[in-house]
């Protein structure tokens, strides 16, 4: 990120670096969740009170409630990194 920013990288080019990256994690993240879901519902079907072992709403409800909190902890980050002086990064390494 520093060598980026010292060869004139702009800081919303950074934070969207960061952000994709993150976003690419995320959304692995989240699929292999549904699939492992769906696929242990049967061992947990009955802890399910009044739901579906398949119910749409709790599974949308929860993929994105996962997914705005995981951005948000992509977008801190790639927020403060935009922010560093190219030359104290450089210098750090």
């Amino acid at each position: 990120i520093g060598i980026r920013m010292a060869i004139g990288a702009e800081k919303s080019s950074v934070v969207g670096l960061v952000l994709r990256q993150g976003a690419r994690l995320i959304a692995i993240g989240i699929g292999l969740g549904l699939v492992a879901s769906l696929a242990s519902a049967e061992v947990f079907a009955s802890l399910l009170y009044e739901t579906s072992m398949t119910d749409p709403a709790s599974y949308g409800v929860a993929a994105s409630a996962l997914a705005l909190v995981s951005f948000v902890a992509c977008l801190i980050p790639a927020r403060r990194a935009a922010r560093v002086d190219p030359m104290v990064a450089l210098r750090g390494e």
